[in-house]
């Protein structure tokens, strides 16, 4: 008995030390704001006390809270700075010229305290956190971030085309801000999926597209080929149910140039590309009707 207490015991202490180990990670905490980018919506549309109040700006800024702890994790190491690296801090210093010359501009029409703060935090201060992490993040688990981002790409897809159906006074379509009215087309309407608003569809499409990609591109089996097509499908199924023509137009460049890529270094996974171009092209054909039903 004795025995058998002690075994749990160390049982216990191994799965404590791996949870709390996971925590220092700082691709766990990335990971984790990610998660939290696409379900802030939904918990802030849908979530009983959340719709306001502190609850509310909790929700909104979690993602931001679990990137910063993150950024914490590696800010004592050594930045590395790789050519990729590289380019961006030369484009930085005339972006942030563009963006105090766009700032400045918008003072002369007026000013609003809150938008400022949020267009800084976009702008400058998040795109900051982001570089100083990847300088000094060194390896990342890129395939287990790819698998996540097409898991949340999956979710959001089936529930955006769902609710581009639906009439815009749906409870499944309101917005995070019940003052914004619900845009609505001759196709239906703008979907957003568990986002708070029509623009984070467009960049799940994104993500979901890229998370794809990674996954054809480095697929070990059948498997994760197969996750690669669902999650570039998941993502064009996303960007035609925001309605937006240059969500869709940006995928397709998206795949576009990645397939450029794969031609010019000869490694091209056949069979995941004939497949998402097959039901890519049956999804064209099938999406209008379905919207006009």
């Amino acid at each position: 008995m004795r025995t058998e207490n002690n075994n749990r015991l160390i049982e216990d202490s191994a799965q404590v030390s791996m949870q709390s180990g996971a925590l220092r990670h700082p691709a766990f905490w990335l990971t984790l704001a990610l998660i939290l980018t696409v379900l802030e919506g939904a918990m802030r549309k849908w979530v009983p006390g959340f719709k306001e109040g502190a609850f509310r700006g909790l929700a909104y800024f979690s993602k931001d809270m679990a990137f910063a702890l993150g950024v914490l994790l590696v800010f004592h190491r050594q930045a590395r700075i790789v050519p990729a690296l590289s380019t961006v801090r030369d484009w930085a210093v005339p972006a942030i010229v563009a963006l105090i010359l766009g700032g400045t501009v918008s003072l002369v029409q007026s000013f609003n305290l809150v938008g400022a703060f949020l267009s800084l935090r976009a702008l400058l201060l998040l795109p900051l956190l982001g570089y100083l992490y990847a300088s000094r993040v060194g390896t990342f688990p890129l395939m287990g971030f790819a698998l996540i981002a097409v898991g949340l790409a999956l979710l959001n897809a089936p529930l955006a085309l769902y609710q581009s159906s639906l009439p815009a006074d749906d409870f499944l379509n309101q917005y995070a801000s019940e003052e914004m009215a619900v845009v609505e087309l001759a196709h239906g309407v703008r979907a957003t999926g568990t986002f708070a608003y029509i623009t984070g569809l467009g960049v799940m499409s994104c993500l979901g597209v890229w998370a794809g990609m990674v996954l054809l591109s480095l697929a070990q089996d059948w498997k994760q080929q197969t996750l690669g097509v669902l999650g570039i499908l998941a993502g064009l199924a996303c960007a035609f149910a925001s309605i937006s023509r240059g969500t869709v137009v940006m995928a397709f460049v998206m795949l576009g140039i990645w397939m450029l890529g794969l031609v010019r270094t000869r490694v091209l996974p056949w069979r995941g590309i004939f497949l998402s171009m097959l039901v890519g092209g049956v999804f064209l054909l099938v999406f209008p009707a379905m919207t006009n039903q």
